[in-house]
């Protein structure tokens, strides 16, 4: 078993290939003691010693790790903090991220997500924070515009397309139950049966399987796209579907490019990454447009996709005001860009 002085050598070598900013680093190193502390995120060696009782995470608050100074200063914290077993299980985990650009939350196993703790597997989507901040931002407009109404609300019911991990319905179905709004139900589809089969596993540990339901399904299969949407009758459909080129795809990092599934970010060989976001608006257009047809003005958004990046955004708006034109539909159905809190349009909404 490695012992403290040890990290005195192996954490300089380590933080720069974390991260190369050495508070985020150094908090890295914290973020993965706290769960190996609190419970077991790593495979056991062979005949292991039972694991200690975990500390509390605020024993390993910032004092010890963001504001050290040095390197020397966290390999004591770590000696502080973890019993022998536990620092070698996270040097595992440390030059797994490093040396292999392994993500942190496949190290884990686990990720936040609107107060969910999510399972993470590879290659299934890691769920990201632009993600969780668009869906509890949906579900915040929905709560304030439900408990406004005149009449008491009808249950919500909710469709997410391309759902991976399942984060989208879940985070959904959790944000507007502890608001108060009754959710009818959720359905989430995916063409991956690995992915169908994690969102499951997450809707049972966060209490939601007998809510939300997750299927397989394709969004390009026009005909059983048509049959979910007749079945769900959903009051708002979210979506991620895959929208990176493949050119894109090249110039991912490596914690994405290896680690995550292609099949999940890239959808098709066009220029652009449009095709599936493209299908995803043909597939629920109709049923939405409907649906804001009849909407009071101040109505929050029915149909939330997310995408890359503002210059994507736009030319989707523009694909969706077109349809929306040949299939007659005028008025106040306008799809918008949402921009996130780095700045970015990271999703299209109406």
């Amino acid at each position: 078993m490695r012992r403290w002085p040890f990290w005195q050598s192996a954490l300089p070598r380590l933080l720069p290939l974390l991260d190369p900013d050495p508070t985020h680093a150094r908090r890295m190193v914290r973020w993965l003691l706290e769960a190996i502390c609190s419970r077991d995120v790593l495979p056991r060696y062979p005949r292991a010693p039972p694991r200690a009782p975990g500390i509390p995470a605020v024993a390993l608050a910032p004092a010890g790790f963001d504001d050290a100074a040095d390197a020397a200063a966290v390999a004591a914290a770590i000696g502080r903090a973890a019993t022998p077993h536990q620092q070698q299980r996270l040097l595992r985990g440390l030059e797994a991220m490093a040396f292999h650009a392994k993500p942190l939350p496949y190290v884990t196993r686990e990720e936040t997500f609107c107060g969910l703790a999510l399972r993470c597997r590879p290659p299934i989507l890691i769920p990201r924070w632009e993600t969780a901040w668009a869906v509890a931002t949906l579900a915040d407009a929905w709560a304030s515009y439900l408990a406004a109404a005149a009449a008491p609300p009808e249950p919500v019911a909710l469709l997410d397309l391309c759902s991976g991990s399942g984060c989208m319905a879940l985070g959904m179905a959790q944000s507007l139950q502890s608001h108060g709004v009754a959710v009818a139900g959720a359905v989430g589809i995916d063409r991956d049966p690995a992915a169908v089969r994690l969102a499951r596993v997450n809707a049972r540990r966060a209490g939601l399987s007998q809510r939300v339901q997750f299927e397989l399904g394709d969004i390009r299969a026009a005909a059983a796209m048509a049959a979910t949407l007749r079945a769900a009758r959903p009051t708002i459909v979210v979506a991620n579907p895959p929208y990176i080129s493949r050119t894109a795809w090249a110039s991912l990092a490596p914690s994405v490019r290896d680690w995550e599934a292609e099949h999940a970010l890239v959808g098709a060989d066009d220029v652009w990454g449009d095709q599936l976001p493209q299908a995803v608006v043909d597939a629920v257009l109709a049923h939405v447009a409907a649906r804001r047809a009849s909407d009071a003005m101040h109505c929050p958004p029915r149909f939330l996709m997310e995408i890359s990046d503002r210059t994507q955004a736009e030319r989707l708006v523009a694909y969706m005001n077109a349809q929306l034109a040949q299939q007659a539909y005028t008025g106040r159905i306008r799809p918008c860009i949402w921009t996130d809190p780095a700045g970015e349009g990271r999703c299209v909404v109406f």
